[in-house]
């Protein structure tokens, strides 16, 4: 197996999605460098032009747009909600445009943008940001064709919330509080979650560009959104 060099992108959030990640890439070899969901695009840039990664992977945020939403609706900031969308989908939009030159210049690769899965928003204290990830979605689609030409697989992940997150008695209450949403869900540990994705990155070939690939059981995905 070639050894692979990756860029995690932070997005800060609970679970330690990425640290399980980086973790279980250099358990398999592989070289991962880990950066903060604010970092500059040039600095991204010059980083890429040492390491010179072939895998670039989005962790999902740890802003909470439904948070915004109620400080909106109770008149203490109003507009906060829009201007923190639009503030992460220019961030968004300005690191993967990056990330897909530094990929052009490595000779392709696989792009990796996850997000949760919004279900259990006000029934556990998770971050939630349905329309950043909705439009992480759409960009993801907007640019997988081109980027397929370009040789580089870019596709979106849809995380629902991980073993490490809560204790096993919240997520039993939420889960009936959920009712048909998700009776059959159960959660899967982060090492899980960080080991299928490792799968994907590995794959030299990956017959996928521009899905949505979904890792969990039991829920349907996305009902604020929807």
């Amino acid at each position: 197996m070639k050894i692979l060099s990756c860029v995690i992108i932070d997005g800060e959030g609970p679970g330690d999605t990425a640290r399980h990640l980086a973790a279980e890439l250099d358990r398999r070899g592989h070289r991962a460098v880990m950066l903060g969901s604010d970092l500059d695009p040039g600095y991204f840039t010059d980083l890429s032009a040492r390491v010179h990664p072939r895998r670039v992977i989005f962790a999902p945020s740890a802003r909470d747009e439904c948070d915004a939403l109620d400080l909106d609706l109770a008149g203490g900031f109003p507009e906060h909600l829009a201007g923190l969308v639009e503030a992460g989908i220019k961030r968004f939009l300005r690191l993967v445009q990056a990330a897909i030159h530094a990929l052009m210049g490595n000779g392709g690769g696989q792009i990796w943008v996850a997000d949760w899965d919004d279900t259990f928003e006000y029934h556990l204290p998770l971050p939630c940001t349905p329309l950043q990830a909705e439009a992480r979605a759409a960009s993801v689609r907007a640019l997988a064709k081109e980027c397929a030409r370009l040789g580089i697989k870019i596709n979106s992940l849809l995380l629902q919330p991980v073993a490490e997150m809560f204790q096993l008695e919240q997520f039993r209450d939420a889960r009936e509080e959920l009712k048909t949403y998700a009776l059959r869900y159960r959660p899967v540990s982060c090492a899980t979650v960080a080991a299928q994705l490792c799968n994907f990155l590995e794959q030299p070939d990956l017959p996928m560009a521009g899905a949505m690939v979904g890792l969990g059981t039991g829920i349907c995905q996305g009902h604020l959104i929807q």
